[in-house]
């Protein structure tokens, strides 16, 4: 789940196909974790491989560390209401990206011809009851 976390902080960026900056909030929120743990405890980090960008786990007990962190500071701005760090916390982490990246992204994405938005049907038989829901 961590691997997969980190991951999805560059390979949403294929989604953006201009500018710099995340407008869709459940983008934030995955840019935000990702980039605060970067910045907090270093689990996560930027690497280069033949000029292709990734994001690794570095240290699993440090990210989970991280996590708790960005928990415990969501749920005293949550508590008291503090919409100035609310915003600055989102504004730092979650809002901006590198379009350098994003261009690489989507470079490397164009050449496995996969649609950047899908959706599944779940057919009746698989519900619960058997039957459609209304």
């Amino acid at each position: 789940m961590y691997d997969k976390s980190a991951r999805v902080a560059i390979t949403q960026l294929r989604k953006m196909p201009k500018g710099d900056t995340i407008e869709e909030d459940h983008d934030r929120d995955r840019q935000l974790i990702v980039n605060y743990i970067v910045d907090k405890t270093g689990a996560i980090a930027h690497v280069e491989r033949d000029g292709k960008a990734y994001i690794t786990v570095r240290d699993y007990d440090k990210m989970h560390q991280g996590v708790g962190m960005l928990l415990a500071e969501l749920m005293r701005i949550k508590a008291e209401g503090d919409y100035d760090a609310i915003k600055a916390l989102v504004n730092r982490y979650g809002v901006h990206f590198d379009p350098a990246l994003r261009d690489q992204v989507v470079a490397r994405y164009k050449k496995l011809n996969l649609p950047t938005y899908w959706a599944g049907i779940i057919p009746s038989s698989m519900l619960p009851s058997g039957r459609m829901e209304k």
